[in-house]
């Protein structure tokens, strides 16, 4: 009898868990060659931007979590005033999978293609704090005194990167770095490098070679934020908000509800009837066996314990 109870148990779990995903799947899928994807309603087709594009986001609306992608598990997010456009990222490390669009938000996407940026702002790599300057800023860099240095000696200096914004905010190119360098400011642009000067993952490589240095004039407007980074910059971190505040985390809308409801029954209630029979009836006159209804306690008590556990594995 023990053994059907624990049968019947396990099948009412995975159904639960299955009605859950199922729910939410169904709502936003990627096309077979994940070229696409859609939320039932509008569909979004990939945009290709170039290596180097990194997710840079301060809020977000997670519309889909934990969905298959090609390259693993992702979550699908929005900026919270425009759905004209979906970011696929990886929850944790933030790496960038894809981005999709519809046809209202390719223009934009255009000009950030072309270096056009909605916003512009320097990054310590030191503590990794930010500070705004301006997209002119940025423009006037140029200059006939240039330094040519081997990489390997930068690898030893401070150094600040400057990433230009898409209109979303949430979209970032490394347009190029900042090097303290013989107590001088010097800008390399890492668009005038070839691919070699850069690791599998777009970040700038100091393996080898040399690169041209534009030294910065002081008063620039690039130095003053460097100068301030360090007393008045700030941080981003990606603020992630779920549309159904009750089930973060779970999914969208009822889905986040029919997966309680099936662990509660599943995980919590069912169990509860062979747990209080296995504690009642050994005390009653009729039946026998009680180290069997007590193992039926037990073996409850410990399917309830399991639950809690997967919960916490899962959720914290």
């Amino acid at each position: 009898m023990k053994k059907y109870i624990s049968l019947l148990l396990s099948v009412i779990l995975l159904v639960s868990l299955s009605i859950s995903a199922g729910a939410e799947s169904d709502k936003w899928n990627f096309s077979e060659d994940y070229t696409s994807i859609t939320d039932g309603q509008i569909t979004y087709n990939r945009y290709a931007l170039p290596a180097g594009i990194e997710f840079n986001a301060e809020s977000v609306i997670v519309k889909a979590d934990e969905i298959e992608h090609k390259f693993g598990e992702t979550d699908i997010v929005m900026p919270p005033d425009n759905n004209s456009i979906v970011f696929s990222v990886d929850y944790y490390s933030l790496e960038l999978f894809d981005v999709y669009t519809t046809d209202d938000a390719i223009g934009d996407l255009d000009l950030f293609k072309n270096g056009v940026y909605s916003a512009v702002r320097i990054r310590s790599l030191e503590d990794y704090s930010y500070y705004d300057i301006s997209a002119e800023g940025l423009n006037e860099i140029a200059g006939d005194l240039t330094k040519k240095v081997d990489v390997v000696e930068l690898s030893y200096t401070d150094c600040y990167e400057i990433l230009g914004f898409d209109k979303t905010d949430c979209l970032a190119y490394i347009c190029g770095a900042v090097y303290r360098y013989d107590d001088e400011l010097y800008f390399v642009d890492y668009s005038k490098l070839d691919n070699s000067y850069f690791t599998s993952d777009s970040h700038f490589s100091y393996r080898s070679g040399h690169v041209d240095m534009i030294r910065l004039d002081k008063n620039s407007e690039i130095c003053s934020a460097i100068n301030a980074i360090a007393t008045d910059g700030y941080f981003r971190y990606a603020d992630y908000s779920y549309e159904d505040d009750v089930f973060t985390g779970i999914g969208e809308d009822t889905s986040g509800v029919f997966f309680w409801i099936g662990i509660i029954f599943a995980g919590y209630v069912i169990p509860c009837v062979p747990f209080i029979l296995g504690i009642v009836l050994p005390h009653t006159q009729k039946h026998g066996y009680t180290k069997r209804w007590y193992g039926l306690s037990v073996l409850s008590i410990t399917w309830m314990i399991l639950v809690t556990a997967i919960l916490l594995i899962l959720f914290l």
